[in-house]
């Protein structure tokens, strides 16, 4: 998305390159898109002001997307978010919170933030929403963190459910509004505060979910740098998962990087010309820059296949659970972590995808956390974190279960349903087969009803209508 000139998209099935003919998506200001982890034909396009549009064919044709959000509600700059691991889970900024959808945006809920969030009641371009890399579960959000200045920075532990204040910087009032917000790829924990303030930090720290902060531009109490970071607008910040003690912070003069961890820092020497640096992204093994002016730029750096990320953590056979990996290399080991633990070790796995039994005493209505190590030579390196909640109720097994007519089924994605007339207050979800819920809708109309499911990949569902102490169900089958 690109402001006053739209958003465009490169042609399929090739490497972008400066001589691509991009294809001209949605009109108007362009700003932040997303695209789905787990089903690539899902997409979001934003305009100004949560213009969200949505595609379900790779992006040859977009519809509104904003059920759920009040008209005109939210920032200039739309901003949007989501994890790898929830790739259905995606989050916008509202003027008074959180916009959560837990459909890809087919619908989304308000989740208020009472707590210094906006300054009367008006969110600014400078208000944000990320998703921790490390950890789905953990989001940030905000616009200042000066709590005398009526802004806190947020964060939510529940997949952004509810959010809680952070404590400010203690050693300089920022009394500003924020440039950025960026997290850690494989710690939780850490998550790291942008500023644009002449004379003042410009990168702030946390590595223990916001209770303290530290400065790693150098600036501290004084007006100028001690380690080398230049006082200009900062506006991004990526830290390189294969050896975390990389940093590259996009500034108004450039690409400027930490080989030690934010200790000292010094301008790159990659290629890149000094030109504002908006956002960065890694995809694949790439690192993918969007510029002012100057185009979009990628880099390859092959030892991010070296880090294993988990997609999936759930429940595998009776006694199990499951973790999913695609190994891109080959390891000498790979450690599997559960709840801090070592529970698994697989010696000299094969590439490809990975479904791992890990056999443990589950305990009913327990939660879990899994990572992996993986180990090359005598380097290790550190995946994302998964959590998994365990409860022996499954969808299967709710009581007072009625059915309804569902029709086609199997179907292609799109399907009716009908129920009796006297059913009132009625509420829809969508389940995999594990139990996972993948959309929801709520007052659902009685009589006859459609339903869009072509973002389902192939396979059998359960679908849910609960109406008070009723519930009613049925399988549904998606077919490609």
């Amino acid at each position: 998305g690109m402001q006053d000139n739209g958003t465009w998209q490169s042609p399929a099935g090739e490497d972008a390159s400066s001589s691509s003919n991009y294809f001209f998506r949605i009109g108007g200001d362009g700003f932040e898109c997303l695209w789905n982890a787990s089903s690539p034909n899902l997409m979001l396009g934003s305009l100004y002001n949560n213009g969200i549009k949505r595609s379900v064919n790779s992006g040859s044709s977009w519809t509104s997307s904003v059920t759920g959000i009040a008209n005109g509600d939210g920032p200039f700059i739309t901003r949007l978010s989501a994890s790898k691991e929830n790739p259905d889970l995606v989050f916008a900024v509202g003027n008074s919170g959180v916009y959560r959808s837990e459909n890809f945006g087919l619908r989304w809920t308000l989740k208020p933030i009472h707590t210094n969030w906006a300054k009367n009641n008006t969110v600014t371009s400078s208000h944000n929403v990320e998703v921790s890399l490390a950890n789905g579960k953990i989001v940030w959000a905000g616009g200042g963190m000066a709590t005398d200045y009526g802004l806190q920075l947020q964060v939510s532990s529940d997949y952004g459910n509810t959010f809680t204040a952070v404590k400010d910087y203690n050693l300089v009032s920022m009394n500003a509004f924020i440039s950025g917000i960026s997290t850690h790829p494989t710690d939780e924990n850490t998550a790291y505060v942008l500023f644009s303030l002449s004379n003042a930090p410009k990168i702030l720290r946390t590595e223990d979910l916001g209770q303290t902060w530290e400065d790693i531009s150098g600036f501290g109490t004084g007006s100028v740098s001690t380690n080398g970071f230049p006082d200009v607008v900062t506006h991004c910040l990526l830290v390189m998962p294969n050896n975390p003690n990389i940093i590259w912070v996009g500034t108004d003069i450039g690409l400027f990087e930490s080989t030690d961890n934010g200790v000292s820092w010094h301008i790159t020497n990659n290629g890149l010309p000094p030109v504002s640096v908006y956002d960065m992204q890694i995809v694949g093994d790439q690192v993918v820059v969007a510029t002012h002016g100057r185009g979009i730029w990628t880099v390859d750096i092959p030892e991010i296949n070296n880090v294993p990320y988990i997609t999936s953590f759930t429940k595998g056979n009776i006694d199990t659970l499951e973790v999913v990996s695609d190994f891109k290399v080959n390891y000498d080991s790979v450690a599997v972590y559960i709840n801090n633990t070592k529970d698994t070790a697989l010696i000299n796995p094969v590439t490809g995808v990975q479904n791992i039994d890990v056999d443990i005493n589950l305990i009913n209505e327990s939660d879990y956390s899994a990572y992996i190590i993986g180990y090359i030579g005598l380097d290790s390196y550190l995946s994302n974190t998964v959590d998994y909640h365990y409860s022996t109720v499954s969808v299967y097994s709710l009581p007072d279960i009625e059915s309804f007519k569902v029709y086609p089924n199997p179907s292609s994605g799109i399907i009716y349903f009908e129920i009796d007339n006297s059913v009132k207050n009625m509420n829809l979800y969508i389940y995999n087969v594990s139990g996972k819920q993948l959309y929801s809708m709520n007052a659902v109309n009685n009589g006859k009803n459609s339903l869009n499911l072509s973002f389902l990949s192939k396979g059998t569902y359960f679908m849910q209508i609960i109406s008070g102490e009723k519930r009613y169900s049925q399988i549904i089958q998606i077919n490609r």
